[in-house]
């Protein structure tokens, strides 16, 4: 027995640009996330169909629901879009819930290290983004790609990634770290609750401050040294 409802009613083949804004969504595209867009398109293709629906709100023509980046990466482009039964007032929701729900996902952080080994990061958008994603899991991120380049060291010098947690201190805009060194060697492996493990990010951040590290690792091994200096002498 299906628990849930089936709301995609038909699939078509649509330009992106004919698909129109969804002018209640409160994520915008900047030009550094288009381009990221287009890099995953030009090296995967299409393997995706945007989501619509037929809109009263707007006389029955298609707005995006989901994936209205794709008619700024090329507007003139045909996509598989999948057309669904749902109302402006239901949309109006779900373009709230929707990619929420997604970033409540905890990254599994030995998966995502051996994916990070095997990622093919020749364009540097894509270099970006993938040390953004371990930076964002507190990966350090260099050493351990096989010719790991200058252009994924230098990520941090880009433009901020819209729609990815991009802000000040928190992504490759200049203004916060650079990208984290990845080691090779696990020495230790920490076990926290959630309090210990927020406890322990909150005096990290501080005392990188203090040692003016750029990853946990470093500010780690700094704070171990200091009370090897103070305690053992």
């Amino acid at each position: 027995m299906n628990q849930y409802r089936n709301r995609i009613v038909e699939r078509i083949e649509v330009r992106a640009g004919d698909i129109l804004p969804n002018l209640r969504n409160p994520k915008r595209h900047d030009q550094k996330q288009t381009e990221t867009l287009n890099a995953i398109f030009q090296r995967f293709g299409i393997v995706d169909a945007l989501i619509a629906y037929r809109s009263d709100r707007n006389g029955g023509a298609l707005p995006y629901f989901d994936g209205h980046g794709r008619n700024l990466t090329d507007p003139d482009q045909l996509w598989p879009v999948d057309v669904t039964d749902l109302t402006d007032e239901e949309v109006d929701q779900l373009v709230l819930y929707f990619d929420e729900v997604g970033r409540m996902a905890k990254p599994d952080h030995d998966k995502l290290a051996d994916l990070l080994r095997q990622a093919d990061l020749e364009h540097p958008s894509l270099a970006a983004l993938a040390a953004f994603a371990a930076k964002n899991a507190r990966l350090d991120m260099a050493g351990l790609l096989s010719g790991a380049t200058d252009d994924l060291l230098m990520f941090s010098s880009a433009p901020p990634i819209e729609g990815f947690g991009a802000g000040p201190g928190d992504g490759p805009d200049g203004s916060g770290d650079s990208p984290l060194p990845l080691a090779d060697i696990k020495v230790v492996q920490l076990y926290f609750t959630t309090a210990q493990r927020e406890d322990f990010i909150a005096m990290s951040d501080r005392l990188a401050g203090i040692f003016r590290t750029n990853s946990t690792t470093d500010t780690a091994m700094e704070a171990m040294k200091y009370a090897h200096s103070e305690l053992t002498t």
